[in-house]
């Protein structure tokens, strides 16, 4: 635009000097004629011929030297003013192409608009409508013939409460669109919309550079019934995972009252208390019903108490413990176990090993499933050896039973953690079990604030690291979330 007012400014420079000098001349003409230069010329120049000697035919030569001196500037400024015509020529077909190139860029923009998958709309600083796709007005099918560029989103709203396009607005009219054009100015980000025929959009704000915005919307109502299919779909799966759970609970109680009648009665025709059996035979018998009723009745106990974790019922007595005494008293209970297997049973308890937080009756239970399911699946001639330490950098006790077993591929790992998950080999088939030990282990552990990790090489052996809390951090943190805090001055 500064070049084009800067040529045009050029053009009228030149006309100007031409009627500058076209003006000049007739007035010269006019004054000679008024002081009737010609005769004074012709008398000066007889006078100076006589002087010098030049004739006078040689006027015409010096008013013809005049003239081609005129026409030469004439000519000069006549070549200056086509330059500028062609050079202004030239700059309307630069800013022709520009308009075109605009023109398709403009249509190149409009169809990557229509490509978005969303409706999409413009809108000014005024908060007026500028450009949007067809998506947008599918989006709002009942405003779609108000939406015209320059009309403001506020106004086209009423236009819309006057003719009754927005059902859920009847009778509250003005909450309405007040509750919608400040929706519609809190340009925070991304928000989700009910609309009133069911529908569900995610909306999409962003401020522009100039201080318009671009607002996007994008239709989830399959997302949100997708939503709604998985929530309904984890409810019941919930409700049936709290109802297996109190079933198993209620059956391992209706199996334990039996169950336990079965022992007492089995010991005491094992023992022969109140008389001779009259067979040897019987009394095999006899202790085989109790061998039998004591391993289920430890199976219905683990199942109890997974049902109780799982169902989030099992009640703990957390307190101050030594590991070292609980491990002590493991080693005892299970050696008769291990010299029966041919599995040497090692112990190591480091010094100043501080006490931990745990419910003595469970970390006895997980000791007990730990190092028995070592003993268990290791060879005659292998070692089991469990480890009391402190790991003073996480501020946790560790404990870690290592055994020189069959091992567990690392594949498998995930199972062997999951309820009655089990892995075949030769050797855990020659062992009775449901697959409880470990899962519940690591439930007891997880419930006590603390974890079970389990790490394995098939055919080299399996560590099991149980960490619990130490007593004194435990005991802080609980004191901590007890008392309340103080007021923020």
């Amino acid at each position: 635009m500064g070049e084009q007012t800067t040529r045009h400014g050029s053009l009228d420079a030149a006309r100007r000097d031409l009627v500058i000098v076209l003006v000049a001349l007739l007035l010269a003409l006019v004054l000679a004629d008024w002081l009737d230069i010609n005769e004074r010329f012709v008398t000066w120049a007889k006078g100076y011929e006589l002087r010098t000697g030049i004739e006078l035919e040689e006027l015409p030569i010096v008013v013809s030297s005049v003239i081609w001196a005129v026409a030469w500037y004439a000519w000069r400024r006549w070549r200056q003013y086509r330059r500028e015509v062609e050079d202004h020529r030239a700059t309307d077909r630069r800013l022709r192409l520009t308009a075109e190139a605009l023109a398709v860029s403009n249509a190149r923009l409009r169809d990557a608009i229509e490509a978005i998958p969303a409706g999409f709309a413009l809108f000014d600083a005024e908060d007026r409508f500028v450009l949007w796709n067809r998506r947008y007005l599918e989006t709002y099918p009942e405003s779609a013939d108000l939406i015209v560029v320059g009309r403001p989103f506020e106004e086209m709203l009423r236009l819309g409460l006057e003719r009754g396009d927005y059902p859920a607005a009847r009778g509250r009219e003005a909450d309405w669109l007040a509750e919608r054009m400040t929706r519609h100015a809190q340009l925070h980000g991304s928000s989700e919309q009910r609309m009133w025929d069911g529908r569900w959009l995610r909306i999409e704000e962003r401020r522009t550079a100039e201080g318009g915005s671009v607002g996007v919307r994008i239709d989830i109502t399959e997302l949100k019934r997708r939503e709604a299919e998985l929530q309904e779909a984890r409810e019941r799966a919930d409700a049936a995972s709290s109802a297996k759970s109190e079933f198993l609970a209620n059956m391992s109680h209706e199996l334990r009252t039996p169950l336990n009648a079965i022992l007492g009665f089995s010991e005491i025709m094992a023992r022969e208390l109140m008389g001779s059996l009259g067979s040897s035979t019987y009394q095999g018998y006899a202790a085989d019903i109790h061998k039998s009723g004591t391993h289920l009745l430890s199976i219905i106990n683990d199942v109890l108490d997974l049902a109780r974790v799982e169902a989030g019922k099992l009640t703990l007595r957390a307190q101050a413990i030594d590991g070292a005494e609980v491990l002590w008293e493991v080693r005892r209970m299970l050696t008769a176990s291990a010299r029966a297997a041919g599995v040497e049973l090692e112990i190591r308890v480091d010094d100043q090993v501080p006490p931990m937080m745990a419910d003595p009756d469970r970390l006895r239970q997980i000791l007990l499933n730990l190092v028995s399911n070592a003993i268990k699946f290791t060879p005659p001639g292998g070692v089991v050896s469990a480890w009391l330490h402190f790991d003073a950098a996480h501020r946790r006790v560790v404990l870690e039973v290592h055994d020189t077993g069959i091992g567990i591929a690392p594949e498998d790992v995930e199972t062997v953690l999951a309820a009655f998950g089990q892995v075949e080999s030769a050797l855990s088939r020659q062992h009775h079990g449901i697959g409880l030990g470990l899962p519940l282990a690591k439930r007891l552990a997880e419930a006590m604030g603390g974890s079970l990790r389990l790490a394995s090489v098939s055919g080299v052996g399996t560590t099991v690291t149980l960490e619990l809390p130490m007593a004194e951090l435990a005991a802080a943190a609980e004191t901590e979330a007890a008392q309340p805090r103080a007021a923020v001055r």
